[in-house]
């Protein structure tokens, strides 16, 4: 997710109003956009839509390609896999 619309949600979530720069079709947008997310100590989180229970990190943008490189390039990446494939023999 763009940083403008991580805050934006934040920004909604936090206090049930809308950013000063948002038109009329936006604030729109971002109420409905709204209700399948929530933030908890500032980290926002995506809620399934079948089960409010189940909570997913949203990712920034600006995060990803770390992410991404921690879970896939890093050396300690490979250990993580063999444990989980040990764990499912």
């Amino acid at each position: 997710m763009n940083q403008q619309q991580y805050n934006h949600l934040q920004h909604y979530l936090d206090t049930s109003q809308y950013p000063p720069n948002l038109n009329q079709k936006q604030q729109q947008q971002l109420k409905k956009a709204a209700k399948y997310f929530t933030n908890i100590n500032q980290i926002l989180y995506h809620q399934s839509e079948l089960n409010t229970d189940i909570l997913q990190q949203v990712i920034k943008k600006s995060k990803l390609k770390t992410i991404l490189y921690n879970t896939h390039n890093s050396p300690l990446a490979r250990y993580l896999k063999v444990d989980t494939t040990i764990n499912h023999i």
